[in-house]
């Protein structure tokens, strides 16, 4: 990737930020297992190192409304050949049967008490376990690429949406590292809808939170949303927003059909403070810890005040600034 030329600021002046030493490539997937956000909130890793007829993948995760997500990591430069391997695990994911899937994610999950099944239920995604019937995305991951690269996965998105993440790391000189990760053009850009999602809408999905029993509280958060100006991506069941920025990430999750009738939500307060200037503990004040949730109405309330409150704020400051 693209060095930065990065400065510690410190009370005595800037000092210039050198070049980690770490082998940053052979560590990569370990900290992706410790810190799935290092690619997308919300993910859950599923499997590690999973064996199937295409190869071996070496991350299998689920996203917040349960697509699965294959990472191929790569010790140093992506290439277009890299690309298409991990494209031939997408389709084998997409083929592979739903007995052989459950029974070799289930191994992984088993020591921490989940199941495929019930993660996928928390996310009203069961349909993914229908066979050549599955979302999939690829995360190429690595620490360059070849030139042009991102133009192919661009053009991939038709097919499987592709995203290259690039990382580096960079030394303190009292001995702490500085993980960098560069946001590509696969970041912004959003793969068109196929059907049956092609139809899917706004408007669709108040009917279904309307048929539901939560067609209030649903409005009332996806109108919130809105207003602070993030970027809705609707699904089967729910819409994911995202920061106008960097469209492809995740602030937060709203499901139109919840198992009880209260709104299911996923949300991050680390999202928030990745994308915006407010602290993680000023974000877990607003929308409490990360992951899912069914709230009633009080709560919708308390939560939806509370980040108008910090959007407010941003869009305060951000004035300020520009006079």
């Amino acid at each position: 990737m693209k060095h930065s030329l990065l400065w510690h600021v410190t009370k005595s002046g800037p000092k210039r930020v050198r070049d980690g030493s770490l082998k940053i490539e052979a560590m990569l997937e370990d900290w992706i297992v410790a810190d799935p956000d290092l690619l997308q909130v919300g993910l859950t890793v599923i499997a590690r190192q999973l064996v199937i007829a295409a190869g071996r993948v070496d991350l299998l995760a689920l996203d917040p409304v349960g697509r699965f997500v294959v990472a191929e990591i790569k010790r140093g430069t992506l290439y277009r050949e890299t690309v298409a391997q991990g494209l031939d695990y997408v389709e084998c994911i997409k083929s592979l049967p739903s007995s052989q899937l459950l029974a070799k994610c289930d191994q992984y999950l088993k020591p921490s008490g989940k199941s495929l099944k019930g993660l996928l239920e928390q996310r009203d995604a069961l349909s993914q376990l229908e066979d050549g019937n599955r979302d999939v995305l690829l995360y190429v991951v690595g620490t360059g690429k070849a030139e042009r690269l991102d133009r192919l996965a661009q053009f991939l998105q038709k097919a499987a949406p592709t995203y290259l993440v690039l990382f580096d790391i960079y030394a303190l000189a009292d001995g702490q590292q500085i993980l960098l990760r560069e946001l590509t053009d696969a970041d912004n850009s959003i793969p068109p809808a196929k059907p049956p999602l092609a139809a899917v809408s706004l408007t669709s999905l108040y009917k279904q939170a309307d048929d539901a029993g939560i067609g209030k509280d649903f409005r009332r958060f996806c109108e919130a949303a809105l207003r602070f100006g993030l970027y809705p991506r609707m699904w089967k069941t729910s819409v994911m927003f995202a920061p106008p920025s960097s469209r492809n990430r995740m602030i937060f999750t709203a499901w139109a059909k919840p198992l009880r009738k209260k709104l299911k939500v996923y949300l991050s307060p680390e999202a928030i403070a990745e994308f915006y200037p407010v602290t993680v503990t000023s974000a877990k004040r607003a929308v409490g810890k990360r992951g899912y949730r069914e709230i009633g109405s009080p709560e919708v309330s308390r939560i939806l005040n509370s980040l108008q409150d910090l959007f407010s704020k941003f869009r305060s400051e951000n004035d300020t600034q520009s006079v």
